[in-house]
């Protein structure tokens, strides 16, 4: 008797419960009445969520700010990208054709093939840097970029030409410079623009002689070249020329390449063609880059418009613990 009477109770109240009505008290004795519409006002309060309505301010853009943020990287280095993968293909195609004599030629493009003949004029020269250098078979050393004009006698025309690295001893001995290239020289590079230096790289003194970065204009003035005298980066295909660009300690790096028979490298040491069409970040970093940030980007903004439209609902409690509302209400028969 006492079972089929708990079943039907149970059946009522859940029965009643998902109408959202209450038990009829006339259907239960009174202290059951008072007890199981107790039972069924926690049930129901606890069971159901706040249904007001969401009010959006203008703080609630700040929630979107981080994925604002994270797109604009995904934008940036996807622009990286396109621009590295352009400069690659320029560089590429202009080391494939063949080298043009430059005083022959008006106004050679950036990074265009050419091709000087002429003496140099080393007590002319000017150090950039210092720039460090693995060197192989030595290891990791200061040095600096060699900046020499080239005259022309028959043509009666000079351009600057970067040689390439040297050690830091040869900023104060003109010896090695005279004795790395006497006599008629011959250059085969391509056109090097002027550096664009981050924010912690030193400003270039004129005056004193000191450049940290490859300025073309200034060089040539320092020189006592007209300013738009051209830049050629001396190229060479010589693999013991090539720089290293993993990331490795200096013991490591001084072990890679070590020089046959301990021969002392030949100073300086030019540009490899592949350095040229090489970077520290390829084009296919930028990419991984650019999908990272898109993934966060997307993340973020989906939290924050779960966040800002659809906030979580607390549930409704009595305004007692279910415990003493149960006292009070057994206390009170």
């Amino acid at each position: 008797m006492f079972k089929k009477l708990s079943e039907s109770l149970l059946r009522n109240a859940w029965a009643h419960l998902s109408r959202d009505s209450p038990i009829p008290a006339q259907q239960l004795p009174e202290k059951t009445s008072r007890l199981w519409h107790m039972k069924l006002s926690n049930i129901r309060g606890l069971s159901t969520t706040t249904q007001e309505p969401v009010t959006i301010g203008p703080m609630a853009a700040v929630m979107f700010i981080p994925s604002v943020v994270c797109g604009y990287l995904a934008y940036w280095q996807y622009e990286r990208m396109e621009w590295k993968e352009s400069l690659i293909k320029v560089r590429s195609d202009s080391l494939q054709n063949e080298a043009r004599n430059i005083f022959n030629h008006g106004d050679p493009k950036e990074y265009e093939k050419v091709s000087a003949c002429g003496v140099f004029l080393h007590d002319k020269s000017v150090f950039v840097g210092p720039r460090p250098r693995n060197v192989p078979g030595i290891g990791i050393q200061s040095g600096y970029l060699l900046i020499t004009p080239l005259y022309d006698a028959k043509r009666k025309g000079a351009i600057l030409v970067n040689r390439g690295w040297v050690p830091r001893s040869w900023e104060k001995d003109i010896r090695l410079l005279q004795q790395s290239s006497k006599g008629e020289a011959e250059i085969v590079g391509v056109v090097q623009p002027s550096e664009k230096p981050s924010a912690v790289v030193p400003d270039n003194v004129l005056e004193k002689g000191e450049f940290h970065w490859l300025d073309v204009p200034n060089l040539a003035r320092a020189c006592g070249l007209p300013l738009d005298t051209p830049l050629v980066q001396a190229v060479s295909n010589d693999p013991a020329t090539v720089q290293q660009m993993k990331r490795q300690s200096p013991l490591e790096e001084s072990r890679d390449r070590p020089l046959a028979d301990n021969t002392t490298p030949t100073f300086p040491i030019p540009k490899n063609a592949q350095d040229l069409v090489r970077f520290s970040t390829m084009p296919s970093d930028h990419m991984m880059y650019a999908a990272t940030w898109a993934m966060l980007c997307v993340g973020l903004g989906v939290m924050a418009r779960q966040v800002v439209f659809y906030p979580r609902k607390y549930r409704k409690m009595i305004g007692h613990t279910n415990k003493e509302h149960w006292k009070s209400v057994s206390t009170s028969d």
